[in-house]
């Protein structure tokens, strides 16, 4: 059986038509805010799974957060994110601060895996994680130094590496199964890009870390695998995507 790429941060426009999203693969769709998560998870794709965020950047979701909204609508899906905080966000940092905590109090509280978005604030999101650890943490883009790598590894997160990250050097210190691969493709690209482009960064990982593209794209699943081990949040993920991640980890 020919393994299929698994992209583990990707924006998908959640009005699309079905059979858009599914040329996207297996794909872990965040959202950016409680309105967009309502419509997104109002949907039943078989390969995306469509988290609960709230962008650190997004001035309005952040000022309109509601945690009992964002608990009612983390109920219904196993994924949290996309959420975090950001350096360049014109959002004041003790709201994105608040929102992060609430976010990841609820996170905790369900047994949810969340998506973190750590831009120029490495340090300050693993403090808040080392304050409240949710079962399973993926960050994304990470591009923290050495010691804040080996923190992050320390406290048991996972990283979905992106093609623009993928050549730095912290990678080869990673524990390989704690690795997965993003696309971030962005609303206005088509789905079917999102495959392409992990496939690209596969690439480029396995040069970094002297693995083959294979290898890199076996670790995702394992990960993946893990990471839903670890949550609470089984009986939530499409069966479809149950299966994949069955049929990939297996044949290996």
């Amino acid at each position: 059986m020919k393994s299929l790429p698994l992209d583990a941060h990707a924006h998908l426009d959640a009005m699309l038509p079905a059979r858009a999203i599914a040329r996207a693969g297996f794909v872990l769709a965040m959202t950016l805010s409680s309105d967009e998560a309502r419509i997104a998870l109002a949907r039943a794709d078989e390969r995306a799974v469509w988290g609960v965020g709230c962008h650190p950047r997004r001035a309005r979701a952040v000022r309109a957060f509601d945690r009992d909204e964002f608990t009612e609508l983390a109920r219904r899906s196993p994924l949290i994110g996309e959420i975090g905080l950001d350096l360049t966000s014109r959002v004041p940092m003790p709201a994105q601060r608040a929102t992060f905590r609430a976010a990841l109090a609820v996170a905790c509280a369900l047994g949810r895996v969340v998506s973190i978005h750590p831009h120029r604030t490495s340090s300050a999101v693993l403090d808040e994680l080392r304050r409240r650890m949710p079962p399973a943490a993926i960050l994304h883009w990470w591009s923290g130094n050495d010691e804040e790598t080996r923190r992050a590894v320390a406290l048991g997160c996972y990283f979905s590496v992106h093609r623009a990250v993928a050549r730095l050097r912290i990678w080869q210190d990673v524990p390989p199964e704690r690795l997965l691969v993003e696309s971030d493709i962005r609303y206005a690209d088509p789905p079917a890009s999102s495959p392409t482009s992990v496939a690209r960064t596969e690439v480029l990982l396995a040069a970094r870390t002297a693995a083959r593209p294979e290898e890199i794209r076996a670790g995702a699943w394992r990960a993946l695998r893990a990471i839903i081990a670890a949550s609470r949040s089984h009986a939530l993920w499409p069966r479809p995507f149950l299966d994949q991640v069955r049929s990939e980890v297996s044949v290996r």
